[in-house]
């Protein structure tokens, strides 16, 4: 989905396998000073939105769906920005019912998957207005491709891209994940283990041929991994948390194959870098890191984290995103108030450019540029 700071600690700790993490003493650490500036985009083929999904595919921003507008309702159409030219373009007309809330995955290998979603129709069944459906896109042939329906509807989903599959988690309550093959185009059901019920995954990060995931009950969190082809997804009590219900959270893949966890409770933040195998992790307190996702608000406060080059670990939200620089352990957080007022879901589009798009201000479409 789609990501400013005082100071910082690190010390080693012990993590059980599946990331579990418990405290740690600290040591200060001086603010990362970072200039930020903002401009205007040019103008798009429609105004500006909500709900709809804006990703990175390398060379452009993918924008899709959503709802409002000058034409109101909901929408399924798209356009495409490319940073380098300042110029927009319409993309081609998908095969699919208009929709917000839906997941888009920008694909490695520079396609956009679109998949589920609340829809404007009630389908009559179980599903109601969640979407089942879904295509890819290519923008080197400005068409799509439909993919094979999924075994149940959802939205509000965080996925990840690991190797020829695409991992969904969440959509509400569900205690397990959906696997779509882009290789076979079909999917697989796999069990989230240990968690009880009333269990939601919040965030997902894909590290080599793994996926580490991040959710919550109502009362207490949890974090795991799962390779694919693996019959269930066993998850662990993550200790180091008190406020389940009131706490930021967010993961991100590091170069190599590392994972780093966001959280943030009352207003103190701390990132857990961990290694590939979860064994050991570094925490580092982080206030003024913001991490994406908010246990109770999700999802009117969701955003996105990912390790961006030149950037480092980037944690976007409605209006803001935060920095933290993993080799010197500092941070930075810009909000909506530095931004000209936008308050709209923003995206990294490459080492020191950030863009925002949408939402329900004044300001609806802006360039960040961070030195």
């Amino acid at each position: 989905m789609r990501v400013t700071g005082r100071s910082a600690f690190t010390a080693t700790c012990l993590a059980a396998a599946a990331l579990a993490a418990t405290g740690c003493t600290a040591a200060e650490t001086p603010e990362w000073d970072v200039a930020v500036s903002v401009g205007e985009l040019p103008p798009g083929p429609f105004g500006t939105r909500v709900d709809h999904s804006i990703v990175w595919t390398g060379a452009e921003l993918f924008v899709w769906g959503g709802s409002g507008g000058e034409r109101g309702g909901l929408h399924a159409d798209g356009a495409a920005y490319a940073p380098d030219t300042g110029s927009w373009r319409v993309i081609a007309d998908a095969d699919l019912a208009p929709r917000t809330r839906h997941t888009t995955v920008a694909l490695g290998d520079g396609r956009v998957l679109v998949w589920g979603g609340t829809t404007a129709t009630h389908s009559g069944d179980e599903d109601g207005l969640m979407a089942r459906d879904g295509a890819v896109y290519d923008p080197g042939s400005d068409s799509w491709e439909p993919i094979a329906d999924a075994p149940e509807a959802r939205h509000l989903a965080p996925a990840t891209e690991v190797g020829d599959h695409v991992v969904f988690g969440g959509g509400g309550y569900r205690g397990d994940l959906l696997v779509y093959s882009l290789e076979e185009d079909a999917w697989d059901s796999v069990a989230v283990t240990g968690v009880g019920e009333w269990f939601r995954v919040f965030d997902l990060a894909a590290v080599d041929d793994e996926v580490v995931l991040a959710g919550a009950t109502f009362e207490r969190m949890f974090t795991g991994r799962f390779r694919i082809g693996d019959p269930s997804a066993p998850l662990v009590e993550f200790v180091d948390v008190e406020d389940v219900g009131g706490m930021y959270i967010g993961l991100a893949a590091l170069p190599g194959d590392g994972v780093v966890l966001a959280v943030e409770e009352s207003r103190q933040g701390r990132l857990y870098e961990l290694d590939g195998r979860g064994r050991t992790a570094t925490a580092h307190e982080a206030a003024s890191f913001h991490p994406p996702v908010h246990t109770v608000a999700f999802p009117l406060l969701t955003g996105e984290m990912e390790f961006v080059e030149g950037l480092g670990v980037v944690a976007t939200n409605a209006g803001e995103f935060s920095l933290w620089n993993a080799d010197t352990g500092l941070t930075h957080r810009s909000v909506s108030g530095e931004l000209d007022g936008y308050c709209g879901p923003v995206e990294p589009v490459g080492a020191d450019v950030l863009i925002g798009w949408g939402g329900r201000c004044e300001t609806g479409r802006i360039r960040i540029d961070v030195t």
